[in-house]
């Protein structure tokens, strides 16, 4: 919920706009994504997929696929190491990541 109990609103990317999200909304975190202990979101913040987000001050409230880094996030992640880290995260879970999965992240990353 907002500090000021106003209505949240989320960047919507596929129509470059804020949208309206109602009074309660966290974080929404795509997959693939993380964030280091501690680190500060901001209500209704959106991570893109692929993202690895740390630092001690609060990031933008969007951050676009494969971004790395803290609240100054100029880097991207390379996308022969995201693939290599989705696949370590879901090996964690007893499964690989496919070639589906690997088709559609190369073609989030293209843009």
């Amino acid at each position: 919920m907002k500090n000021n109990a106003r209505e949240v609103r989320i960047w919507m990317e596929a129509k470059q706009e804020y949208w309206p999200a109602g009074n309660k909304c966290g974080v929404m975190m795509g997959d693939y994504s993380r964030c280091g202990i501690n680190t500060m979101f901001n209500t209704g913040t959106v991570v893109g997929v692929s993202c690895n987000v740390f630092g001690g001050n609060f990031p933008p409230k969007y951050l676009p696929a494969f971004s790395w880094g803290g609240a100054g996030i100029t880097d991207r992640y390379r996308l022969e190491e995201a693939l290599r880290d989705a696949d370590s995260w879901m090996r964690l879970k007893g499964a690989a990541l496919s070639d589906a999965d690997r088709e559609i992240l190369s073609h989030i990353f293209r843009g």
